[in-house]
């Protein structure tokens, strides 16, 4: 799950500016967002109920990957447009992308 974030073909997608391409990638090409949903309530389900605190952990922290993942996800969708100047958003991008990466590592974590 984790490891699709650093595969070769979005990371080299975005440092490309290829972003239209990165962003098929993030909606289901490499990445889905409903397999990952799945797959992290089933964890958090199996987490005994005597444990909510770690129930509670675990859900705040899905729903902080959840929020870094659709800034991902938006700002690949904005990029991919064409715009009149500004700044190149493939550092923000790869940022971000290592932001997302890391919330749903710190989730498994959590969450295991």
């Amino acid at each position: 799950m984790v490891e699709s974030f650093h595969a070769p073909v979005l990371v080299d997608a975005i440092t490309e500016g290829r972003f239209g391409d990165a962003s098929r990638l993030l909606r289901g090409g490499l990445i889905s967002e409903s397999k990952i949903r799945i797959a992290a309530n089933a964890l958090i389900d199996e987490i005994p109920e005597e444990e909510d605190d770690k129930q509670y952990l675990a859900s705040e922290s899905f729903r902080e990957f959840i929020r870094y993942f659709d800034g991902l996800d938006a700002l690949m969708e904005s990029a991919s447009r064409p715009f009149g100047g500004g700044e190149d958003p493939r550092m923000n991008a790869l940022t971000l992308l290592g932001e997302v990466e890391e919330s749903l590592r710190m989730f498994v974590k959590i969450a295991k």
